[in-house]
């Protein structure tokens, strides 16, 4: 079930074997927040069931920056040293399954497998896309 996350796509079976052990799994229920703007990123979160919402609150104003369904993940930036703070929260829509890695103890694991790093570049792109749209919708709706 976790090899089917685009985290691992395109990684060898020998790779796999080596960071499959860095992740727990762990099922929250809908409105469960798996990180908070503002604080530092320290776990990875792979989607495996449910979905999770990205949201920026800017004072009142919640908008949504993406939604995460199965086979994606977030969190990457525990990755980074030193540790970054979130720009955004993370909060589950539905009960969702999630596989929790520490970052350093991922990028431990990580730092054999070349492909893991453009899954994560790939994901990242796609954010700031659908960061983008969010943000031209609002500019829109005004």
């Amino acid at each position: 079930m976790l090899t089917d996350n685009t985290f691992f796509s395109g990684v060898e079976a020998a790779s796999l074997a080596r960071v499959l052990p860095a992740f727990r799994l762990a099922t929250f229920p809908p409105g469960a927040t798996l990180y908070v703007r503002g604080r530092a990123a320290r776990e990875v979160f792979l989607i495996l069931s449910g979905s999770v919402a990205i949201v920026q609150r800017t004072g009142s104003l919640r908008t949504t920056v993406a939604t995460l369904g199965p086979g994606e993940f977030t969190g990457e930036g525990a990755l980074l040293e030193p540790l970054p703070q979130h720009p955004w929260s993370a909060v589950c829509r539905e009960e969702t399954q999630v596989a929790v890695a520490d970052g350093k103890v991922l990028l431990a694991a990580l730092t054999m497998s070349p492909a893991l790093g453009v899954n994560v570049a790939r994901g990242l792109h796609r954010r700031v896309i659908d960061a983008t749209l969010a943000i031209d919708g609002l500019i829109a709706s005004r």
